[in-house]
């Protein structure tokens, strides 16, 4: 696994509003998985969750964690980082927040622009089952 900073490619994907699952572990050490929103900024993920989350808990016990983010056209593209929790700070202003949900609306726009030039799909022909035949 490469050391910070991760090389361009990386970096540039990371950048794109792609979804992703987030693990933190819990109190027996067992993982918690989650899909989550972030944000990469200068080298750093940014995620933003509600002080009720137990995962949020759980980062503050033990800040290791991990992120995979998967591809938007295909979740074989996934960059998977580890690391530790360097801080967590409260977005009074929801600031950050606002700017999470900004990259998932560039998310949503590329996913219906990809739906809208695909050829409308017909309804397969369905075939009736009654009393065991056809």
């Amino acid at each position: 696994m490469p050391k910070p900073p991760v090389p361009l490619e990386i970096d540039e994907f990371l950048k794109d509003p792609n979804p992703s699952v987030i693990a933190t572990l819990q109190s027996d050490g067992s993982p918690n998985t989650v899909a989550t929103w972030y944000l990469w900024e200068n080298g750093r993920v940014l995620v933003n969750m509600d002080e009720s989350r137990k995962r949020l808990a759980f980062m503050r016990r033990d800040p290791r964690v991990s992120i995979t983010v998967l591809g938007k056209d295909s979740w074989y593209h996934q960059v998977s980082l580890r690391g530790k929790v360097v801080s967590i700070e409260e977005d009074a202003d929801r600031s950050d927040i606002d700017r999470i949900v900004r990259d998932v609306g560039k998310f949503i726009a590329y996913q219906k622009a990809v739906q809208d030039a695909q050829p409308a799909q017909r309804d397969p022909p369905r075939t009736r089952v009654a009393d065991g035949q056809r």
